[in-house]
């Protein structure tokens, strides 16, 4: 009797510890969910703004545009971010050493640089595939596009790696900011030139990682670049498994586009690109609540029960808040982006379902890989890309932009479910490996 009594004691003390736990997290979330959704209230009015100003055909020029200049920064990475997240708040033990932030800032640069060559390679070689055709100054912009955009999303993870929500709330809210100013002017001014919105991207991320990594030198001491190659070839070496990881996500997310450019046109990519964009701003929270159970999981302060709990408010939240979409979003697509994108109302609905498969794991990989689970999400990225690929060529070309949203849910849906499992299978202490 003594014992049972114990025992439910334990449970007791246990449940109020993890409530106390999600208490923490949401108060550490708070700042970076108000920041992202400002972001994303000040991301839909750009997404409005060159909606109405480009139409749908030139919005599908941009977009396929941006789909480089978005999922190749990402491969770019090589998994660097994702391992210094770790590494550089981990203590470091016999066969790991410390990752300082210099190192760190100096890969960075490196990959930087290489971006910039690549991006308008790849464009050059790929846009004509999609009946797009590049102008040179066009192949300029996107190199700046895809530079700032991979030079902000990893000095974020830094930022986000010591813990520095509040910092990283003003570095994406600026970024936002300064973008709707851009294509605010354009739109004004009456440009209807996809290439001139480009730009407007451009400057927004350039001038986003130049203030991310201001704010990363005045909270962190070392923030200067000071490349070492041993440093550098270590990340690439202990971050491969996640190149999968940010190959998975990119082509998953945006190889969608190209497919629909290849067997339709650039109207249809342009209609598509908007329900594909106004779907992924749903992400928001849990995206948010995933980075902070990243770092908290890596350094030991979140439990398995309360970063569960944390998990499971969290999507319940993401069901209220796509309910709440989808019921506004017939007469929103009229009224805002115009009549010409109200086709783009079914994909919507669909994406809204395949975005929950996607916030699972979003959720999930950030409890599993500072515990060691990266392997394991290495291969399901990689398994749910080629699956949302397949589906995309199977389906597309008989049902259009509607096919394509239904690929995205199996394949979203399936790295979800995929990760939530994998989840319990990994040990339970974070670890720098």
């Amino acid at each position: 009797m003594p014992i049972g009594r114990r025992s439910r004691g334990e449970a007791s003390v246990n449940a109020a510890t993890a409530r106390a736990t999600v208490s923490s997290v949401a108060r550490k979330s708070a700042p970076l969910v108000a920041s992202k959704a400002l972001s994303v209230g000040l991301l839909g009015i750009a997404a409005i703004l060159a909606a109405r100003g480009l139409g749908p055909a030139d919005r599908g020029i941009l977009a396929l545009y941006v789909a480089i200049g978005t999922w190749l920064p990402l491969f770019g990475t090589l998994g660097v971010g994702t391992v210094a997240q770790i590494r550089l708040v981990a203590t470091p033990d016999e066969t790991t050493r410390a990752l300082t932030l210099g190192e760190f800032t100096g890969a960075v640069s490196v990959l930087v640089i290489v971006q910039c060559l690549a991006c308008p390679l790849a464009a050059w070689m790929l846009l004509p595939l999609v009946h797009v055709h590049p102008s040179p100054v066009g192949l300029l912009i996107l190199a700046f596009l895809a530079a700032g955009r991979l030079g902000s999303t990893l000095l974020m993870q830094g930022q986000l790696a010591y813990g520095l929500a509040v910092q990283d709330a003003v570095v994406t809210t600026a970024g936002s900011a300064l973008l709707v100013a851009a294509i605010a002017a354009l739109f004004i001014t009456g440009s209807h030139n996809p290439v001139d919105y480009l730009g407007a991207m451009s400057v927004s991320v350039i001038a986003q990682m130049c203030i991310c990594y201001v704010a990363l030198s005045r909270a962190r001491q070392g923030a200067a670049p000071h490349p070492s190659l041993v440093s550098f070839l270590e990340l690439v070496r202990k971050g491969y498994p996640a190149m999968a990881i940010s190959l998975g996500q990119s082509v998953t997310f945006s190889g969608d586009q190209f497919i629909v450019g290849l067997y339709l046109n650039a109207s249809a990519v342009g209609v598509y690109s908007v329900a594909e964009g106004g779907a992924e701003l749903l992400r928001v929270v849990p995206f948010a609540v995933g980075q902070v159970i990243f770092y908290r999981v890596a350094t030991g302060s979140l439990t398995r029960e309360a970063s569960r709990m944390v998990r499971r408010v969290t999507i319940s939240l993401y069901v209220v808040i796509g309910s709440v979409a989808a019921l506004l979003a017939r007469p929103l697509f009229s009224v805002v982006f115009g009549k010409a994108f109200v086709p783009g109302v079914t994909p919507f609905l669909i994406l809204v379902l395949a975005e929950l498969g996607i916030s699972l794991f979003f959720l999930s990989t950030s409890d599993s890989l500072p515990r060691g689970g990266l392997v394991r999400s290495s291969i399901i990225c990689t398994a749910g890309m080629l699956a949302t690929l397949v589906l995309d060529f199977l389906l597309i070309p008989s049902f259009g932009i509607i096919g394509a949203a239904w690929a995205s849910v199996a394949g979203y849906w399936g790295m979800g479910l995929a990760a939530v499992m994998a989840t319990h299978q990994t040990s339970g202490a974070p670890t720098t490996k």
